[in-house]
C-alpha cells in the first residue's frame, strides 16, 4: 500500500487526483492539505467525490506519514514548499502544479 499526501487539495488537479487515489486498490490517502478549506469534507469542494470518501481537508500535515506527496498548488508554489519543509529520506515528490 502506498500512502499519498496532497498539498493544495482544493484545486481541480487535486480533485482529479483524489478521485483516482480513492478508487485505487494500492493507494491510501494520508492527508489532503488546504488552509482555506481546513475542516471541510473533500466532497464539499469536489462534488464528484460524494459517497467515495468522508475525508476532510487539513491545515497541517505530517510528511513522514506519506510515501509520496503530490504538489497541486498554484504555479511557482512548489519551490516555496520545498524550501520551507524538511523532507523525510525516501519521500517522493510529484509536482503537478
Amino acid at each position: 500500500m502506498i500512502r499519498a499526501g496532497i498539498i493544495g487539495g482544493a484545486g481541480y488537479t487535486a480533485g482529479e487526483l483524489i478521485r483516482l487515489l480513492v478508487n485505487h486498490p494500492q493507494a491510501e490517502i494520508a492527508f489532503v492539505h488546504s488552509t482555506s478549506n481546513a475542516g471541510n469534507r473533500l466532497a464539499q469542494v469536489h462534488g464528484g467525490l460524494e459517497g467515495d470518501t468522508d475525508m476532510r481537508f487539513c491545515d497541517s500535515y505530517d510528511l513522514a506519514a506519506a510515501d509520496v506527496v503530490f504538489l497541486c498548488s498554484a504555479h511557482g508554489r512548489s519551490r516555496e514548499f520545498l524550501a520551507a519543509n524538511a523532507l523525510p529520506e525516501g519521500l517522493r515528490i510529484v509536482d503537478l502544479a
